[in-house]
């Protein structure tokens, strides 16, 4: 469980609570194919995380970004179909769903994709896209504008840093799609 997670932006607590998550997932009896969609995309976001520098991602909260990635999709339990077709009724069903289960908002809010307003969400949408081994050039120049910003380095600087993170990602993300589409 959790086995492609790359651990060192993980505090044991966040672990811990990833572990909670996963077996919450399992005793709601979300399909397999959910919880790997779920296991990839945080693995991702992990990875863009840790690609980060040190300074940046001290100041994220991870904690609550990996919790909302590790559920953002949960509102297809309740909307099966959207499951194999586009669809946007999940994202509200599964933020209320959370919201009723007693998840904090701040967590809840990932379930809808639309919301871009912090680099946290950010990199959440471009782990839901990137996991296909598809890359989104919007997004992510998005996010190189905010972490050059952020840090105060010049953005082609932080392209070549990140672009070539995120092109690996890509690559990488790729091989585990093909072994995710074959789970019924």
């Amino acid at each position: 469980m959790l086995e492609l997670i790359e651990r060192n932006s993980l505090t044991e607590g966040t672990l811990e609570a990833l572990e909670d998550l996963y077996h919450f997932q399992k005793e709601l009896g979300v399909p397999e194919r959910l919880l790997k969609h779920h296991e990839i995309t945080l693995s991702v976001a992990i990875r863009v995380v840790n690609g980060l520098s040190t300074e940046l991602r001290e100041s994220l909260y991870t904690d609550i970004l990996f919790s909302g990635v590790f559920l953002h999709d949960i509102g297809k339990v309740l909307y099966p179909e959207e499951l194999s077709v586009e669809g946007k009724f999940h994202e509200e069903a599964g933020r209320d769903f959370l919201l009723l289960l007693g998840f904090p908002k701040e967590i809840a809010d990932y379930c809808i994709s639309d919301e871009v307003d912090t680099i946290e969400n950010l990199i959440s949408v471009i782990s839901d896209r990137i996991w296909t081994g598809v890359r989104d050039m919007d997004l992510e120049m998005n996010l190189i504008e905010l972490v050059s910003f952020m840090i105060g380095k010049e953005f082609w600087e932080t392209y070549k840093e990140l672009d070539g993170l995120l092109e690996k990602i890509a690559v990488d993300s790729f091989d585990k799609y093909r072994e995710f589409i074959n789970i019924r």
